[in-house]
């Protein structure tokens, strides 16, 4: 069965998007407040000039999404914005001149962007921006010279309709500062928006997305004897969000393939902003896979399976020197023989005792199902795929889940100005691991590297240290390097002869030390619009496939992806890019379960991604 979405169904999603394109003009922005520099977000700087090189003072530059925030240039044109992650259209405004900067930006944490911006004189020609400009006096002046563009006027624009404002809506349409918003329609009125808007009528201003289609290949790797590559399997995803007030912001995601192993997976999440007293982050998702082909070798004993999960978590500013993080996750997985539900509490605390020098503590108590990273959402930002593998219990076992204990106390010093802040991390850590999971591939003779087993060596507990250094590594580098010494104390279980046939290294007993280092760097090229972000992991006590090896061994994996934009917009005030990754970690290494997880996984395949992502 060919393993390709059909065409009609894969691009529905992006017809859709383009049929409420107009809807992206925002009528409504969330309440003005006014940005202070903060570690916890980045900044956006640059240079406005005129249409001949000379520099601007005095442009209002407005920065409109997660929230809204504006900075004028000085004499010497230079400006500088301080956001908080999150989506962003730039915008750029003074009198006299015409604006139709226009560009959307995602700001992440400890990040510095560089933006130029150029405006035209009024009254001159703008045919290298784009635009028909007509003689002075005409339609298209009178028009720019109906309001003023300084900071008051904007504010005024963009403040939140009243039930007063909404009645004159339909002859009286909010513009921005280039006066670029379409001219109301007579016909239905959606709550202030006209009929040509209805996606941001039924979910409020800011409103922002993507829409992804993407193919996914698994190749085996060089030691997978008999191995087969599973190529071509397309992936239809899409994400829709929008700010909640100046409170915070929901967002939902679902992605789907089809094929002979048909998959779907569906998320709502709701954020709380940065300032809030109560950082709440909650939300539910749910997942399913179907191997709709009997006949395949993808074959498990469960023909479909299914997952989902709520969670809620509170990071509460209980005082300017105290933080307290607390909350829990419930996931189901309907293919767990025993304890279906699994409860998963944790808590913590973060307290200041110096200047920039906070003491943390924080304990976990993780319950996790065999093939959860197929189902739940990545801990990191970026495409979450629906499930690419089938997986089964190696010797007919019933499938039980892991538990994972976790303490840890340590200090954290930042260092470094706002613009390019550090933070040095100390932890002293204890994890206990009851039922650790060892995962393998390429077992069957058939060699698919769709298909895996898992089973457990045993149970272990590690006591060690660990050393990071997290924020701006260097100009436009960002990241985190982390160096961790373990003592490793097994107890194999006896029942786990099977797997020690298959892979030794996977079976320990006694104690051993583990050597890790994970480093993740992510970076943004300005001039060519290119974000790539890389991890990679080095450790002492990698299994490795050759049953005759009974020792770990020193190994890497990495995990690499790249977004390069194009200079084209899809939709208005949208942005094309097209998306590269390839990957030989199995697990997220951004998740904070059990340090044997990866360790513990031998031949794992090659993963590639590729494809475009329309952005709005």
């Amino acid at each position: 069965m060919p393993r390709h979405i059909p065409v009609t169904v894969a691009w529905l999603p992006i017809v859709l998007v383009a049929t409420g394109a107009s809807a992206q003009q925002p009528r409504r922005a969330p309440t003005p407040v006014s940005q202070q520099a903060s570690a916890a977000g980045g900044h956006i700087r640059g240079i406005v000039r005129d249409d001949l090189g000379s520099v601007v003072g005095g442009v209002m530059v407005v920065a409109m999404g997660t929230t809204l925030a504006a900075a004028k240039s000085d004499m010497t044109g230079r400006y500088n914005l301080a956001l908080p992650p999150g989506e962003y259209i730039l915008r750029a405004a003074r009198d006299g001149y015409v604006s139709t900067f226009r560009e959307p930006i995602r700001m992440q944490t400890s990040v510095e962007l560089e933006r130029n911006i150029t405006l035209t004189r009024q009254g001159a020609s703008t045919e290298k921006a784009g635009l028909v400009q007509t003689p002075s006096g005409g339609a298209s002046a009178a028009k720019d010279a109906d309001h003023a563009h300084d900071e008051a006027a904007w504010r005024l624009r963009y403040l939140p309709r009243t039930a007063l404002r909404d009645i004159g809506a339909a002859t009286d349409a909010v513009t921005g500062d280039d006066g670029d918003a379409p001219a109301p329609r007579a016909g239905t009125n959606w709550t202030g928006a006209d009929a040509s808007q209805p996606v941001a009528a039924l979910f409020g201003a800011g409103l922002n997305g993507q829409v992804n289609y993407l193919t996914t290949s698994l190749l085996p790797t060089a030691n997978t004897t008999g191995a087969a590559a599973d190529w071509m399997r397309g992936i239809a995803s899409a994400s829709v969000g929008a700010p909640v007030g100046s409170v915070g912001d929901w967002i939902v995601r679902g992605a789907f393939n089809a094929g002979d192993l048909s998959s779907w997976v569906l998320h709502g999440e709701f954020r709380s902003r940065e300032g809030q007293a109560h950082r709440l982050n909650f939300g539910v998702s749910h997942s399913a896979q179907i191997i709709v082909d009997h006949s395949t070798a993808l074959s498990a004993p469960d023909q479909s399976r299914s997952a989902g999960d709520v969670y809620g978590y509170d990071r509460w500013a209980a005082a300017p020197w105290l933080e307290l993080d607390y909350g829990a996750r419930v996931d189901r997985y309907d293919y767990l023989t025993t304890a279906p539900a699994l409860l998963s509490p944790e808590a913590g605390m973060r307290l200041e005792v110096a200047s920039n020098t906070y003491a943390v503590v924080s304990a976990s108590y993780d319950r996790v199902a065999p093939g959860a990273d197929e189902f739940l959402p990545p801990s990191a930002t970026g495409p979450w795929l629906p499930p690419q593998h089938t997986f089964s219990s190696l010797g007919g076992a019933p499938l039980g889940p892991e538990s994972v204990t976790t303490y840890e106390v340590g200090l954290d010093q930042r260092f470094g100005s706002d613009d390019h802040a550090r933070t040095l991390s100390v932890r002293r850590f204890r994890q206990s691991v009851d039922d650790q999971v060892a995962t393998l591939f390429g077992v069957d003779v058939a060699g698919d590297s769709n298909h895996y087993y898992v089973a457990s060596p045993g149970d272990v507990r590690v006591d060690g240290w660990s050393v990071a250094i997290d924020g701006a590594l260097w100009r436009n580098v960002h990241g985190r390097i982390n160096y961790s010494l373990g003592q490793a104390f097994w107890a194999a279980d006896p029942a786990a002869i099977a797997l020690g046939r298959i892979a030794a290294s996977t079976v320990r007993d006694g104690r051993e030390s583990v050597h890790d280092l994970t480093t993740s760097i992510s970076t943004r090229v300005p001039s060519t619009s290119t974000e790539v972000s890389f991890v990679y992991r080095m450790s002492s006590a990698f299994s490795q496939p050759e049953p005759a090896a009974g020792l770990p061994q020193l190994d890497g994996r990495f995990d690499l992806e790249v977004h390069q934009a194009l200079p084209y917009q899809p939709v208005r005030g949208g942005r094309l890019e097209v998306l590269f990754a390839i990957r030989n970690l199995f697990y997220d290494a951004h998740d904070s379960r059990s340090m044997y997880d990866e360790l513990l996984t031998v031949k794992p395949p090659l993963r590639l991604v590729g494809g475009i992502q329309i952005r709005f």
